[in-house]
């Protein structure tokens, strides 16, 4: 996939959020409160362009899948249920990310595509796209193996 290519997907996606936001949730003469709830979750990361639109996430799928991710392709957590987040940077982080001790958790996330991980932090529904904000994130140990 060419590099062209991956930022038109990406714009895609990204325009795609947005319109079906907007759709969802037109624009109110009142501000609406949107509730964020402190989550831990645990699944695959995935990238949003290939997922969504292809399906594709596992294993086989990893080279491609942290090549879009590092293009600029949005991340996503796949969880129980294959209930699909949004992965965002924390607002705080990404303004001030001095301030803050390394490793960046977000940044970990998108060099875990295809891999089981742990992810905590904040989730919201908006306009039918789930997020969550990423506070913490790690990875998941494989099941050992039966002797």
């Amino acid at each position: 996939m060419t590099r062209i290519a991956r930022t038109r997907i990406s714009l895609g996606l990204v325009s795609l959020v947005l319109a079906s936001s907007i759709a969802a949730n037109p624009p109110a003469t009142g501000v609406t409160r949107i509730t964020p709830k402190w989550r831990v979750l645990t699944g695959e990361i995935v990238d949003m362009g290939c997922y969504t639109s292809r399906g594709l996430k596992g294993g086989s799928h990893r080279a491609c899948g942290t090549q879009c991710v590092r293009s600029g392709v949005p991340r996503g957590l796949l969880a129980a249920g294959d209930t699909l987040y949004v992965l965002t940077e924390n607002h705080d982080r990404a303004m001030a990310p001095t301030n803050f001790p390394p490793p960046n958790p977000f940044a970990l996330c998108g060099d875990w595509v295809s891999l089981q991980v742990q992810v905590s932090g904040l989730t919201w529904e908006k306009g039918g796209t789930l997020f969550l904000e990423v506070r913490d994130a790690k990875l998941v140990p494989p099941p050992e193996a039966a002797p």
